[in-house]
């Protein structure tokens, strides 16, 4: 008994389709690749990387009535759009990271920001380091040392 022959393209077509198929998704990645090379030469409507700039003017730690120790960092944005800070983080002096705060945070144009996390205790007379991340992936970083 034969096996009934399948309906579809010739062999030479279907070669041909798969070829198509394969550049155009090499075509595809190269334009993903290179998005951000394009979008500079021609400009894009967003907020460009370039003015996701925002600085920590100051940093540090305080107590508060309930026992915890607040870190605080005031950020600025001295870029000439606004800025979405995604994260803050508190890192010790070997690295580790001892707070967080992940709320997303816009900051218009010219205008501060305060970042606030909590802690249970920090080490005296340790240096501790805050850094903050745009959305962008830019960062700014900022260093104190707890006197207790």
């Amino acid at each position: 008994m034969r096996r009934p022959r399948l309906p579809g393209l010739p062999l030479r077509e279907n070669l041909t389709a798969i070829a198509i198929f394969m550049a155009a998704v090499l075509v595809a990645a190269m334009l993903a690749r290179l998005a951000p090379i394009i979008s500079s030469w021609v400009g894009s409507p967003g907020i460009s990387i370039e003015q996701q700039r925002v600085s920590l003017l100051s940093c540090g730690a305080v107590s508060t009535p309930q026992g915890l120790l607040e870190v605080y960092a005031l950020a600025y944005n001295n870029g000439t759009s606004g800025v979405e800070i995604s994260g803050a983080y508190l890192y010790d002096s070997s690295g580790f990271e001892d707070a967080s705060n992940t709320t997303q945070l816009y900051v218009p144009p010219r205008h501060y920001a305060p970042i606030v996390m909590y802690v249970m205790a920090l080490n005296p007379y340790e240096p501790y380091r805050v850094a903050v991340f745009t959305a962008s992936g830019y960062q700014a970083s900022c260093q104190f040392t707890y006197s207790g």
